[in-house]
């Protein structure tokens, strides 16, 4: 099935995923489906609205997130080293034992994000907010 990936500011189309799943299934599960095709086919994602996406274990390293909107997304486990994610929304995202190691988090929203066990080494906070 066809999956638009939008701009949560403005909610224009950034991709077109070419997603398999049934058209019932959850919106957390076509988001996750369509991050992975968009890591796949090394396009950006900068101002995605990907909230409450279920990307537990997803490697996102060094993926460009820079202001995606992630709020209540489940990044549990997700490989997210280098990663762009500057002024992202990440309220109330669960990134339980993630790894952030050198990642660009300047001016997110860490609003009650559950960073337990996560991997903060080299990450770049400047400006993010908890």
């Amino acid at each position: 099935m066809k999956f638009e990936i939008k701009r949560w500011d403005t909610g224009d189309t950034l991709h077109i995923a070419d997603i398999e799943c049934e058209e019932s299934a959850p919106l957390s599960t076509k988001l996750r489906l369509a991050v992975k095709w968009a890591i796949k086919n090394n396009l950006t994602l900068n101002f995605a609205d990907l909230q409450w996406a279920n990307l537990r274990d997803v490697n996102l390293q060094r993926v460009n997130l820079r202001g995606a909107d992630l709020r209540g997304a489940n990044l549990k486990g997700a490989n997210l080293y280098r990663t762009k994610l500057e002024r992202a929304n990440l309220e109330r995202a669960n990134l339980k034992g993630a790894d952030l190691e050198d990642a660009n988090l300047l001016g997110a929203n860490l609003e009650g994000t559950n960073l337990g066990g996560a991997n903060l080494e080299g990450a770049d906070l400047g400006g993010a907010n908890q």
